[in-house]
């Protein structure tokens, strides 16, 4: 409750503090003053706009998807507030050891440096980690079922949240009664996944692709890595029931990276007798140690402490959770007598193959692991992969009850 709130009251300054900067670089009668006071607010706004659009562009093109203007002008608001709070905040630092500084020059602009660095890095990379510009997936995305009845639909997440999906019903037609649920991974969207939904929509399955929130075009902007995202997979497979119940009365479910967090939470809270099998791509046991990969990988070796040690608590505070309590490893077992499927890429640094392993050990009969020659991504591309997934769905077998 108390993260909730605190995430509540960091973005309400971050949109409230471009506005307060123009108020007050005009509040005053000192025509020098206020030039320099509004050159202050401009200065940081021009920053925000360059950068929103650079890795908004590059963000995009990755994922050949679209970001819509509106999502662009809210990254690049929230941008500039955020710019002008880190401000603030230097400015307190610079007030805080300005006794040190003038008594002991040397040390008191150390001590300014080291908490600038400290604080305010991870401050903002945890910032820019939690708030997602949002990817829409691009219409000539679905060429591929070009001779299918899809649509676009949206329906509730069991905590309200809005999700929105591709659902592309079976080209067999009446009588087929088996759905695959398809979720992505963090930073994608519906698009991403439409091989592998291909695939299975060809030999007969109906398919339903969503977006999880903050991806795609679901509600809300905050990510949360797993956690609330299992609000949004419960969303689905209750639509399904309600809106498609004889298409989906066996329902199969594959999700990669942060996707396989939703699904073993949304199954473990909720199970569903529809289910019949889970396959996990490149999935984490706990968040943990996944931001360790993360960070292990793809961060300088002099900062990898600071974002550790300060950054992570920092996400929790801009993700409103507790981060540190989504353990997919303490659930998995609870998804039995579903049939549990794990494929994890020896060159995967993102998230290493210790994680799927672990998962694995961790998971109840009937449980499968196959380790393949990929990275992180790369796995969901892959035409063997694509197959395995598909043999183990056409062969696997909910346990029966007692």
């Amino acid at each position: 409750m108390i993260l909730a709130l605190l995430a509540r009251l960091l973005y309400a300054i971050y949109f409230a503090a471009p506005v307060i900067a123009i108020f007050r670089a005009l509040w005053s009668d000192d025509r020098a003053v206020r030039r320099k006071r509004i050159h202050r607010v401009i200065g940081p706004a021009i920053a925000a706009v360059v950068l929103t659009i650079i890795v908004s562009g590059v963000y995009a093109w990755h994922l050949r998807s679209d970001v819509q203007y509106w999502q662009l002008v809210k990254a690049a608001y929230l941008m500039w507030g955020l710019l002008l709070w880190l401000r603030v905040m230097t400015a307190l630092f610079a007030l805080l050891t300005g006794g040190l500084r003038r008594n002991f020059p040397l040390f008191g602009g150390m001590i300014r440096l080291i908490l600038t660095v400290v604080i305010i890095v991870p401050w903002a990379v945890s910032a820019m980690m939690a708030y997602r510009v949002k990817m829409s997936p691009r219409f000539e995305a679905m060429a591929g079922f070009r001779t299918a009845n899809y649509e676009k639909v949206q329906f509730a997440a069991s905590d309200s949240g809005r999700v929105v999906a591709w659902w592309i019903p079976s080209l067999a037609g009446a009588g087929q009664d088996r759905t695959v649920i398809v979720v992505h991974g963090l930073g994608s969207n519906r698009t991403n996944h439409l091989a592998m939904a291909k695939k299975l929509y060809a030999e007969g399955y109906s398919v339903l692709s969503i977006d999880l929130r903050g991806h795609g075009d679901a509600g809300g902007q905050i990510c949360t890595f797993g956690m609330d995202e299992a609000a949004d997979v419960r969303g689905a497979m209750t639509w399904l029931a309600a809106a498609h119940p004889a298409e989906s009365s066996r329902l199969y479910i594959v999700a990669h990276s942060m996707g396989s967090a939703a699904v073993i939470g949304a199954l473990a809270a909720q199970p569903d007798a529809r289910v019949q099998a889970v396959a996990l791509l490149s999935p984490y046991d706990t968040f943990a140690s996944a931001a360790d990969d993360f960070i292990s990988s793809q961060m300088l070796s002099y900062s990898q402490p600071l974002m550790r040690y300060v950054g992570l608590p920092m996400l929790c505070m801009h993700t409103g959770r507790n981060l540190y309590d989504l353990r997919p490893i303490d659930h998995i077992a609870e998804l039995w007598p579903v049939p549990v499927l794990i494929l994890h890429g020896t060159r995967d640094t993102l998230i290493t193959q210790t994680h799927g392993r672990k998962l694995f050990e961790a998971a109840t009969q009937p449980k499968f692991f196959v380790p393949t020659d990929h990275d992180h991504n790369a796995v969901i591309d892959d035409d063997g992969v694509r197959a395995t997934i598909s043999d183990f769905f056409r062969s696997a077998r909910r346990l029966p009850l007692l």
